[in-house]
């Protein structure tokens, strides 16, 4: 069983709410929406960690005392970034089979891709290109369709 680690599933949050909205194909959408699911959990724990720690290493924001911060001048702060390190360090397992890029017919950026890569076979792992490549004829082919549709 592939398993991801915490900042993995923090750094594929962002893009995998973007991809919610996209019109995939229904076995896709249907593995998608499982994993968005099983990640949004373990996001809302990562969230709710995150938030104790604030509290307990941090000091309340001057005339909002319900809400803390922690900022690097503070003595909790060392205690707080160590933490937060192990809590990225943790790892979950993923048991999902990987959606394939293939599969997808969607632009990537560089970050969505960086952040994707644990969760889609597909992207290039090493500096190889062919997947960039790859991406980049994908994209070409739509933006050809859409000059032909103008």
């Amino acid at each position: 069983m592939t398993s991801l680690t915490v900042i993995q599933i923090v750094a594929a949050h962002e893009a995998i709410a973007r991809l919610r909205d996209k019109p995939l194909p229904g076995a896709v959408s249907y593995r998608l929406s499982k994993i968005v699911k099983y990640l949004d959990e373990e996001f809302r724990l990562y969230a709710t960690v995150k938030n104790e720690l604030i509290v307990r290493h941090g000091e309340p924001v001057p005339d909002k005392p319900e809400e803390y911060r922690v900022l690097p001048h503070l003595p909790g702060f060392g205690a707080y970034i160590e933490a937060m390190t192990r809590v990225h360090e943790e790892t979950v397992p993923f048991p999902f089979k990987k959606i394939e890029v293939k599969d997808l017919d969607l632009d990537f950026s560089a970050n969505e891709i960086e952040a994707l890569a644990p969760i889609f076979d597909g992207f290039a792992t090493e500096d190889d290109g062919a997947d960039a490549a790859a991406l980049e004829a994908r994209a070409a082919v739509r933006r050809q369709r859409l000059n032909a549709s103008v």
